[in-house]
């Protein structure tokens, strides 16, 4: 049983773009075939800066959330970076994964968080 429903979308969209890339790879024989397209089509310099301004956007938000939950964003932020939509999904799913429905009886709509929430608390 899905411990998590927030889990499921962020993880479609990665086993969907996961099939996709690798598709594309195996149909066109490499992983970089595509970068002269890059540099010699105005199109590909639109979409490669606004591929790079997104996941620089996307990386702030992930910061702050990670930060909010005590979390250290900075792999995610590598991650981000270096495998594009993979990173933030991958966060997405890993954040859902750690939530875990209350089962205490405070409400059906409650979450309880696993993990270290205060980054100021001390472990003893």
């Amino acid at each position: 049983m899905l411990r998590n429903p927030r889990f499921l979308l962020p993880a479609l969209a990665f086993d969907a773009l996961l099939l996709v890339s690798l598709w594309a790879g195996w149909s066109t024989g490499s992983a970089t075939s595509w970068l002269p397209w890059l540099a010699t089509s105005p199109w590909g310099a639109q979409v490669s800066l606004d591929f790079v301004l997104a996941m620089v956007v996307v990386s702030g938000f992930i910061l702050q959330d990670a930060r909010e939950r005590g979390v250290n964003g900075v792999p995610w932020v590598v991650a981000t970076l270096t495998t594009g939509s993979f990173g933030p999904l991958a966060y997405l799913m890993a954040r859902a994964w750690q939530e875990q429905p209350a089962t205490d009886g405070v409400g059906a709509g409650s979450v309880r968080v696993v993990g270290r929430l205060d980054p100021g608390a001390r472990r003893r």
